[in-house]
This record gives C-alpha cells, sequence and structure tokens, in this order.
C-alpha cells in the first residue's frame, strides 16, 4: 500500500465526516422550523429527516472523495483500507475505556459530546465500518462504467438505506 494512498482514504474519512457534521449543522434548522409547521409527530418526523440528511451528506461527501481519488490513481481496495483506519480508530477509544459494547449501546441517557449519546456516535461508527466499503465499492463501479448520473446516485443510496435498515434491525434483534 502507498503512503500516499493510505493518508488519502483517512484524510478523505475525516473530511467526509466533517462535511457531513457541518451540513448537519446548516440544514437541521430549516429542517426544525418545517416540522414545527406540521405541528404533529414532531420527534419522529424529526429524527427520520435528520437520519436521511445525515446519510444524504455522507453519500455527497463520498462521491467527491471517490472521485478525487479516481482522479489521483487510488487503488480501490487501499481506498477502502485506509478509510477505515479513523473508524477503527474510535472504535478503539470506545473499547479501551473499559465499557462493553452492549453495555454502550443501551446507555441513550449519558451526554456526550454536543448532547450526542455515546451511543449513538458507536453505532454509527459501527454501521460506517460496514457501509463505507460497500458504498466505496459502488460508487466506484458506477463511475468505471461511466453512468454517475443520478439515477445509479439514487440507486446506490437506495441499497445503502436496505443495508442501514438491516444493520439496525440485527442491532435491535441482538441487543
Amino acid at each position: 500500500m502507498r503512503l500516499g494512498s493510505w493518508m488519502y482514504g483517512a484524510c478523505a474519512q475525516i473530511a467526509v465526516t466533517v462535511f457531513t457534521v457541518c451540513g448537519l449543522v446548516l440544514a437541521l434548522p430549516v429542517v426544525s422550523l418545517f416540522i414545527m409547521v406540521l405541528n404533529g409527530m414532531q420527534d419522529a418526523i424529526f429524527v427520520v429527516f435528520s437520519i436521511l440528511l445525515l446519510l444524504l451528506f455522507y453519500a455527497l461527501g463520498w462521491i467527491w472523495a471517490v472521485s478525487f481519488a479516481r482522479e489521483w490513481k487510488v487503488k480501490l481496495f487501499e481506498l477502502q483500507i485506509s478509510s477505515l483506519v479513523p473508524l477503527a480508530g474510535i472504535l478503539y477509544l470506545y473499547i479501551d475505556s473499559g465499557v462493553s459494547i452492549p453495555e454502550l449501546i443501551h446507555d441513550w441517557h449519558e451526554d456526550g459530546c454536543a448532547l450526542v449519546p455515546p451511543a449513538f456516535v458507536c453505532l454509527c461508527t459501527c454501521y460506517a465500518m460496514v457501509l463505507v466499503p460497500v458504498y466505496q465499492s459502488k460508487l466506484w463501479n458506477a463511475m468505471e462504467a461511466g453512468r454517475l448520473n443520478a439515477k445509479a446516485v439514487c440507486t446506490v443510496w437506495g441499497d445503502l438505506l436496505i443495508i442501514l435498515v438491516l444493520l439496525a434491525g440485527m442491532t435491535w434483534i441482538c441487543f
């Protein structure tokens, strides 16, 4: 593995995460105003919109990152492995804290960074460890075929939503 490819994947993961958080911070006030107008089932609608926006911004960030990786001749396998390094580092911090993963997943009442429960961050990190390589591979193949249009991106995003629902369902059943 070339050092440049490894650095690109790790930096791309961090940059996409920062882009996603900034996008959510800017978009959630608009969603909140829209939800207040609806005036019914506010929490459920807010959660659904938040998760969809989270996935949308994450998907857009990875579209840009994968297209740059293709321009810079980074191999797909190197991009996938190196982009998992920051996620593995976050999981290591959770495991090193001494709290078991089942305990952490059930503890939704402790405040973490910016009032986000550590359980949510841990679950998002675990899900990203599965979703990121799949998403990168699907985008890479769509770009290779020269068919990266809105329909292809929506199809890939829909596949990711299905995988995410399955992962969340398995987490709910197992824990």
